[in-house]
């Protein structure tokens, strides 16, 4: 999945990490660096949720030029020729007891400064 945020005229991609954990019934797609959040009853679902919960935490974000203040708030180094998420820790509390419906991935965005 591929966000594109257009407020500037520097393109500057970064990738972002996210975690994928079952919990019960439901499935949930994290991404710490973002603080943004999507489930579902299947992964599916979740993944789904997730891309437009991204999709409104940029669109609103630029919307109101906050979008650079926010990622630094997050921990986020920004330039125009690059941005690097910060690194984080697995939150304990995603980690299933027994081990098992929890994978982690990246997700691409392009931030436009």
């Amino acid at each position: 999945m591929k966000q594109t945020l257009r407020n500037g005229r520097h393109r500057i991609e970064a990738s972002v990490e996210i975690y994928v954990v079952k919990e019960g019934r439901y499935w949930t797609v994290v991404s710490p660096a973002l603080r943004v959040s999507g489930y579902g009853k299947t992964e599916e679902e979740a993944q789904a949720s997730f891309k437009i919960e991204m999709d409104l935490f940029f669109e609103e974000a630029t919307e109101k030029g906050s979008l650079a203040h926010l990622l630094i708030s997050y921990g986020w180094t920004l330039s125009n020729k690059f941005a690097i998420p910060p690194s984080v820790n697995v939150p304990v509390e995603l980690l299933p007891k027994d081990g098992s419906g929890f994978h982690r991935g990246n997700k691409q965005v392009a931030i436009f400064m």
